[in-house]
């Protein structure tokens, strides 16, 4: 017994205690799910003017891929009148097409490669709001360009009104080197930004491309990735500012380059994040001290100077080095104005688990969220990839990214004190664990409705507070973590064996 015990014990501890909760009315018990006969990449998680979501994604079989969105009603059904049966698939064979993506005025814009006649060719399409080919883009809604010797894209962002970038890699001599090129909605390139449109960086290294790009409140952008040495003496991560006509920044960093000093290998930068007209966020993935991926997570100043107040020496990584098991960060949000959101997945026991991260301003995990800060999707093979965040409601989509189709979780946030649990000298609840009756006593008047949620947030008993302090019989509740809430609020949490 006291074996079963410590492993319910162990599975309570590792979801869901505090200030988010598995939406349930979403989908089927908060996730909605569309699975197909390719292997599917989810991109994007984006919300519509309509409050309607719209999922961008990549299929691949026998190396020739397609993309794609689907569109989700706020109630996890597919929109019918979207596309083709709510799905709107756009074939591009022999590409790699599909890494990026972003929502324009309903539009959608998915951005990456084509390999076709021995080079790569940069490639966006563009879907309108009905998930039909965007004509007002480009060749019906298809953009295919190649930058020198050939280019792909890895990140795509929107500069409202004034167009959007791409940036990725374009072939100079041979080698990658970082490119940034400007359009126009219309699918044009904006030949008044850089060079025809374009900016290469050859001067980083021997080789480098583009992760990662935000645009700044000042009209700037800012860039980041990796620069490498052909022999293999150093990979890093670097990071460099534009001027809105593409000039460098020669005030960024050394002479318009910020390095990051980090000692470590296998760098990912994955999400850049303006705090504020003077700090910047960056946020990704290395292997530090011969251990598996973590995330690390800086911050930094509008100059390129590391803010050494924030985590360790101005840098954050978690988890621990003793702790040695593989996590990655994919996208960093804000999520308050004092707390940030890191979105990836953690390793357990040999799979990548989705995982919620939550950091406040100074570096340090905000223990009031989930589980000492941290939520766990478990069961889910995979990880959190994009988040599109309600700010009204504090309702939030997460997209999970594995090989199993498209998956989207609704969590319901209130905020960090929410579902922490009230002071035990108003509500207590006995015998916990139990086999066949819970009861609670209260000292407040101030609660009448209640409910219980299992660990995948799935409402199993709802009724009067009253039933509770008379006893309520949960013989028939299977074994396992079950939530109790008074008024939407969590309260206490038992286990049933």
């Amino acid at each position: 017994m006291k074996i079963i015990f410590c492993f319910l014990l162990q599975i309570f501890l590792n979801y869901l205690t505090c200030a988010q909760i598995i939406d349930s009315s979403f989908g089927n018990n908060g996730i909605f799910s569309h699975s197909f006969n390719e292997n599917c990449l989810p991109i994007s998680i984006h919300k519509k003017n309509d409050g309607n979501y719209n999922v961008t994604f990549s299929l691949t079989q026998n190396s020739f891929s397609k993309v794609g969105s689907l569109e989700l009603q706020k109630f996890g059904i597919i929109q019918p009148n979207y596309g083709q049966a709510g799905l709107s698939i756009i074939n591009s064979l022999n590409s790699e097409n599909g890494l990026t993506s972003f929502i324009h005025d309903d539009n959608i814009f998915i951005g990456g490669s084509e390999f076709s006649n021995l080079n790569y060719f940069s490639m966006i399409n563009s879907l309108n709001p009905m998930g039909n080919p965007n004509l007002t883009f480009g060749d019906m809604g298809k953009m295919k360009f190649k930058i020198e010797g050939g280019s792909q894209i890895f990140t795509i962002s929107s500069n409202g009104i004034n167009g959007f970038y791409s940036a990725g890699m374009s072939t100079l001599s041979g080698l990658p080197h970082a490119v940034v090129t400007k359009h126009n909605f219309n699918g044009s390139i904006n030949i008044e930004f850089g060079a025809a449109g374009s900016v290469i960086f050859d001067e980083i290294g021997d080789a480098s491309y583009f992760t990662a790009i935000s645009n700044l409140s000042d009209n700037s952008i800012l860039l980041g990735g990796n620069f490498i040495s052909i022999s293999g003496a150093y990979d890093s991560l670097f990071l460099t500012r534009l001027d809105a006509d593409a000039s460098i920044d020669k005030e960024f960093g050394n002479n318009g380059f910020y390095k990051l000093p980090y000692n470590a290998d296998q760098f990912d930068l994955s999400s850049l994040l303006e705090i504020n007209e003077s700090n910047i966020l960056i946020c990704g993935s290395a292997n530090f001290d011969n251990t598996k991926e973590r995330i690390f997570r800086s911050k930094i100043d509008n100059k390129g100077n590391i803010i050494e107040d924030f985590g360790q020496n101005g840098t954050f990584i978690f988890p621990p080095s003793n702790e040695n098991k593989r996590t990655i960060c994919y996208k960093v949000v804000k999520f308050d104005s004092k707390n940030y959101l890191i979105l990836g997945g953690t390793e357990i026991d040999g799979k990548m688990q989705p995982m919620l991260l939550l950091i406040d301003e100074h570096g340090q995990i905000n223990k009031t969220f989930g589980n000492n800060g941290v939520f766990l999707l478990l069961g889910e093979d995979g990880v959190f990839k994009d988040v599109a965040l309600d700010e009204n409601s504090q309702n939030s989509l997460f997209l999970i990214s594995s090989l199993n189709g498209i998956k989207v979780l609704k969590l319901k946030f209130a905020n960090l004190s929410a579902g922490r649990l009230y002071s035990t000298n108003k509500i207590k609840l006995y015998p916990n664990p139990s086999f066949e009756f819970i009861k609670i006593d209260t000292k407040s008047n101030d609660y009448k409705l209640a409910y219980i949620c299992d660990d995948y947030g799935k409402k199993v008993w709802e009724g009067n507070i009253k039933i509770l302090e008379n006893g309520l019989n949960i013989s028939n509740f299977s074994s396992g973590s079950y939530f109790l809430f008074f008024n939407n609020s969590l309260v206490s949490k038992f286990i049933k064996f």
